[in-house]
């Protein structure tokens, strides 16, 4: 398993929003609030190419152009699904669910779990998703909070940043 790191200075960024150290790592754990933030980071830390006004994928590697979707895994656990298919009034819909697996290469799932100061990162091909859904390992809107789940995928996360080009495997992104 290879991963990739964001270091946060959490008690940084609690001075700066004005809120307590553990009431700002509460924050991170919902996606809402994190996930764009995040999203921004790693796209600029880790020389990523953004999407511009596309649903389809988050951002782009500089030299192949292969696109990679960017998501948290929290305490609650990952979802894949398109945003637009995540939350209590939305809905699932399988075939476009698929559709955009297919579109895309990678994921990269951004692990908020322990909120450390060291978030690790971890790129997984999206045929690994797409695997993981049709066998049924992940729920039908494409979720799990089995952690058990999660450590199967991450466990096939064989091809790190820097294996494709992208920057120093040393290098810590600070938040």
């Amino acid at each position: 398993m290879h991963a990739r790191f964001i270091q946060i200075d959490w008690l940084g960024i609690s001075k700066a929003i004005g809120l307590g150290e553990n009431e700002t790592r509460d924050l991170f754990l919902d996606g809402r609030l994190s996930g764009e933030l995040l999203q921004r980071v790693v796209i600029r830390n880790f020389n990523l190419v953004p999407a511009k006004n596309c649903d389809v994928y988050d951002a782009l590697f500089p030299v192949t152009r292969e696109k990679l979707e960017i998501r948290l895994i929290t305490t609650y656990g990952i979802k894949t699904a398109p945003s637009n298919q995540i939350g209590s009034s939305r809905i699932f819909n399988r075939e476009l669910y698929m559709n955009k697996i297919q579109s895309l290469d990678y994921f990269l799932f951004i692990d908020l779990r322990t909120l450390e100061n060291n978030i690790p990162c971890y790129l997984i091909p999206s045929g690994v998703i797409r695997r993981y859904f049709l066998k049924n390992f992940l729920n039908k809107d494409g979720s799990t909070s089995s952690n058990k789940v999660i450590a199967k995928i991450l466990m096939e996360s064989v091809q790190t940043f820097w294996d494709i080009g992208i920057g120093n495997p040393q290098k810590i992104v600070r938040l």
